[in-house]
């Protein structure tokens, strides 16, 4: 993976993660994507909120993938499973890729999501 340009990476990724056997998605009460301001422009969350009465716990999640490759999708499965697994809500995030992003656009990006969670902590 690491002599592939970062596209090719990205898509191997998705590929990779298509295939592995997750099962059906775990169920949550709801999915949500939003798009937040964020310092590069527009900022893409999905927010998994599990089942049952809150008050609940927020996580914000930065997918793995050393800040190149990953996405909403590709972290879908272990969102879901975190959710329901620790009873949290989860705020992941869609932070800018590298190298069109260069450091520290990413973890910007995760900062602008935790400040965002923690101001909207009531609401989630």
């Amino acid at each position: 993976m690491e002599e592939q340009s970062p596209a090719q990476a990205r898509e191997m990724f998705a590929l990779m993660k298509d295939l592995m056997l997750d099962g059906e998605p775990v169920p949550v009460a709801s999915v949500e994507d939003r798009t937040i301001a964020g310092p590069g422009g527009d900022l893409p969350l999905r927010i998994y909120t599990p089942e049952g009465d809150g008050p609940f716990g927020v996580l914000v999640w930065l997918h793995g993938g050393g800040f190149v490759i990953g996405d909403l999708d590709t972290a879908d499965s272990t969102c879901r499973k975190l959710a329901d697994k620790a009873g949290i809500v989860v705020v992941s995030v869609d932070y800018r890729l590298a190298p069109e992003h260069r450091a520290p656009a990413a973890v910007d990006d995760g900062w602008a999501a935790t400040v965002w969670a923690a101001e909207h902590a009531a609401e989630l």
